[in-house]
């Protein structure tokens, strides 16, 4: 049976589509092959379109956000034009107003999980082993795609640990190449010591504790990139080690917290294919119950 095409308002074709993308605002407007070819048109280009833009900005994540918006932008655009013809079509299924939501969730649903998949993923501190400068219950948001990394950066990898393949947040102290090693608390790389100026002292929080004094101290990286660390008690088992020479393609990894700090003292350099990403940004839940946006800046 045919039934007469409904005509869809233009604005709110355009706010669907906005906010839902092309696949759902072009099934709404009974093109359900278009939407499909616009889809996967756009999931072919976004990516050679994100590198040209990273160009420009010298970000790969930001081009990615910038070329998702254009896609964004030209899927509305094409919405419109469509919305805005008087044709008569049989009704498909999918662009019956009682299948509208259901739609949305399951495209939402498949948008969400492939980006949390493959583009960026929030993750939960469960330690103070990266305090003072991140803290227990930190939110922090990922980037999986288009980074580089350096000494000093904070990095989110995967490892065995005690059986378990869990995923650290950490500082890269050593690539592949460098040799690191520990005396009396001081890590040297390559021999030479970093450089430590003293701040003074800090209370680290953690969970169950109201505050735990440590001395806070600033590091400095051979590329001058610098950051905070506690040292919590001198001449403690960790503040020794061994001298670990990095393999090619790996990172050796340390906690802030320098006395409390499960990592690559422990279980070893991480290779690249256990890398996860890079932290961009990330919230706590302050003190008066309202979040509060972290500083990941490394040079404060």
């Amino acid at each position: 049976m045919i039934q007469a095409y409904k005509n869809r308002s233009p604005w709110v074709v355009a706010i669907i589509t906005l906010i839902f993308g092309s696949l759902v605002g072009l099934c709404y407007l009974n093109k359900g092959r278009m939407a499909v070819g616009v889809f996967f048109l756009t999931l072919l280009s976004i990516f050679p379109s994100a590198g040209l833009f990273s160009l420009i900005t010298g970000n790969f994540y930001f081009g990615i956000v910038i070329s998702a918006m254009l896609f964004r932008v030209m899927a509305v655009i094409l919405a419109v034009l469509v919305a805005r013809k008087k044709l008569i079509f049989p009704l498909s299924w999918y662009a019956k107003a009682q299948w509208l939501w259901p739609f949305i969730f399951v495209g939402t649903l498949m948008v969400g999980m492939l980006f949390r998949g493959f583009v960026a993923a929030p993750y939960i501190l469960p330690s103070s082993s990266m305090s003072p400068n991140l803290n227990p219950d930190d939110y922090l948001f990922v980037n999986k795609i288009g980074f580089k990394i350096e000494h000093g950066d904070l990095v989110a990898f995967t490892t065995n640990f005690h059986g378990r393949d869990i995923v650290f947040i950490k500082r890269v102290i050593g690539v592949g190449g460098d040799e690191v090693s520990l005396v009396d608390g001081a890590v040297s790389v390559n021999g030479s010591p970093l450089p430590l100026s003293n701040l003074g002292s800090v209370l680290l929080k953690n969970r169950g504790h109201t505050g735990i004094e440590a001395e806070l101290l600033e590091e400095t990286m051979p590329n001058g990139k610098r950051y905070q660390i506690a040292n919590m008690a001198d001449n403690s088992q960790s503040d020794i080690t061994q001298t670990f020479t990095v393999p090619d393609g790996s990172y050796f990894m340390m906690g802030d917290n320098r006395d409390n700090s499960n990592d690559s003292r422990y279980f070893g350099s991480i290779a690249q294919d256990d890398i996860v990403g890079k932290p961009i940004f990330g919230f706590r839940v302050s003190d008066n119950g309202l979040p509060q946006m972290i500083d990941l800046n490394e040079n404060p």
